[in-house]
């Protein structure tokens, strides 16, 4: 019996593990494939507040990678900040950090970094 339910859960972590190898590859197809875009060409916005420390961090990285830069100041403008929590699924945290389309919650300058080089081998 024990060996039955062991062979059960090893076949469908086989089956899983083979399910995902097509997610893997093309990712790594991605991340292999040289940036056709400077940074310049990606667009960036920035949900920001004015006394957030991890949203000075964030503007001031993405400012030195050079990418299209727009900032909104969540605290004055009512409707960013409603756009905000639509691509952000209700987090109302800051920064929340929209690159092409991948939105990113938080500060971490290595996902901020991941997601612009990701949009310039597009």
């Amino acid at each position: 019996m024990r060996n039955r339910r062991n062979g059960l859960i090893l076949s469908v972590l086989l089956v899983l593990l083979t399910l995902s190898l097509p997610v893997f590859a093309a990712e790594s197809d991605i991340l292999r494939k040289e940036p056709t875009r400077a940074y310049g060409a990606v667009d960036v916005i920035l949900y920001e507040t004015s006394w957030c420390p991890y949203c000075t961090k964030a503007r001031e990285l993405l400012q030195d990678m050079g990418v299209s830069l727009v900032r909104y100041d969540i605290e004055k403008d009512e409707g960013k900040r409603a756009e905000m929590l639509a691509k952000s699924g209700g987090s109302r945290g800051v920064p929340v950090i929209d690159v092409e389309g991948i939105i990113l919650r938080g500060y971490s300058a290595d996902a901020i970094r991941s997601a612009v080089e990701r949009q310039r081998r597009k």
